[in-house]
């Protein structure tokens, strides 16, 4: 793989393909801050749509300068906290926010693996599959359950250093969704709704590159890279995400400048719709 094949891969690429990814990747931002605008109001936090939108589009850009692929959740976080004047409840519904993506990510692994199973790329990923939906199992059970778990000593440790009752505070504002189920369904669809789009996203930019790949291998693959370049080891998940794409689609038999010119196209819309973001956080700071 060099440089070469990579700018000839971009040059030669379907402009129609990529300008149509380039929208499907516009029209999520929408979808995902809808689902944030249910989360809030079921805290009693009610904040405009448009508002929504564009606090989100400005955590995107900060994202391109801090850790992992979701760094700039803590701007969001500060963001949604001065609207509201309700700092737990704000973050609260960020990180229901995450998990339900997650979830979402997950079950489209599940179905996939369930689907393809007999494919050997896909088969010897079904353990990792399973360690993941374990994982957001507990996560969820704790969460649902945090009194039962008051009796464990570690529990109890952290809640005598938990002063301002920070801890209580956030238990609470979670455990309030189990009141909504009807707000928790439709905030589930949402979250299915929106992880198809970015693979939907992905199985564009792959046309755009003239490959014919299987619609399967992308409910594998995408979900499972978007939780590896969550990894708090690189920037916006550089470098993390090029090498997640060029591991698992080159078991498939996509050359590698291929795997690795998906990934970067991706990046490369991704930091110009961040723009916008940066463009409204400058607004915002002039006098």
């Amino acid at each position: 793989m060099n440089l070469e094949d990579i700018v000839f891969t971009f040059k030669t690429a379907n402009v129609y393909f990529f300008l149509l990814a380039f929208c499907l990747q516009f029209v999520n931002l929408p979808i995902r801050a809808y689902k944030w605008k249910i989360l809030l109001s079921v805290q009693g936090i009610q904040v405009p749509l448009k508002t929504l939108v564009s606090i989100t589009l400005v955590g995107a850009f900060f994202n391109n300068f801090l850790p992992t692929s979701m760094g700039g959740d803590f701007v969001r976080a500060h963001d949604i906290s001065k609207h509201s004047n309700q700092t737990v409840k704000s973050v609260s519904t960020i990180i229901l926010q995450r998990l339900t993506g997650a979830i979402a990510i997950i079950v489209y692994c599940v179905i996939g693996i369930i689907i393809g199973f007999n494919i050997p790329v896909i088969k010897n990923l079904a353990l990792l599959i399973g360690v993941l939906a374990l994982i957001s199992l507990l996560f969820i059970i704790i969460i649902l359950n945090l009194n039962y778990f008051k009796k464990f000593n570690i529990i109890r440790l952290l809640l005598q250093f938990d002063s301002k009752n920070i801890i209580k505070k956030t238990y609470y504002s979670l455990e309030i969704y189990k009141h909504h189920k009807k707000e928790c369904i439709e905030i589930l669809i949402i979250s299915l709704f929106a992880e198809f789009t970015v693979i939907i996203y992905f199985y564009i930019i792959t046309l755009s590159l003239h490959q014919n790949i299987a619609l399967l291998y992308f409910f594998i693959f995408i979900p499972i890279i978007s939780v590896i370049e969550m990894l708090p080891i690189s920037i916006n998940g550089i470098g993390v995400r090029e090498s997640a794409f060029l591991y698992f689609f080159t078991q498939i038999g996509i050359l590698d400048y291929i795997a690795v010119s998906i990934s970067l196209l991706y990046y490369a819309q991704k930091v110009g719709i961040s723009l916008i973001g940066g463009g409204i956080y400058g607004l915002r700071r002039r006098p």
